[in-house]
């Protein structure tokens, strides 16, 4: 699953770059920067967020499994990682996407 969503995500940051890649060989080199670097960030920033907001309930799901006796109470903490890997994902595939159709002129 994670695999999964680790290629959508992915895809998503290409795409992106993709639908933009006109614009992009377009950017002087500071504003390419820039962009590049808030592009990356933004989905890793949202991906964490979303992992804060569930934390405390993952953790309430975590201490009652325990308070029942429960052997394998980590389950939960898909829901911790499962945001942060689609961030990593799309940033990834931004940055990669940015940089390929910035330097190689590949057209779409």
């Amino acid at each position: 699953m994670m695999l999964v969503l680790f290629i959508l995500m992915s895809g998503a940051g290409i795409g992106a770059a993709f639908v933009l890649r006109h614009r992009i060989r377009a950017w002087r080199w500071n504003v390419f920067a820039a962009l590049l670097i808030m592009g990356m960030l933004g989905p890793m920033f949202v991906g964490q967020l979303i992992a804060l907001l569930v934390s405390g309930g993952v953790e309430t799901s975590i201490t009652e499994c325990r308070a029942a006796g429960g052997d394998n109470c980590n389950d939960a903490t898909v829901f911790l990682v499962t945001p942060l890997i689609a961030g990593i994902a799309a940033g990834a595939g931004w940055f990669c996407g940015a940089l390929g159709f910035k330097f190689t002129g590949a057209e779409g």
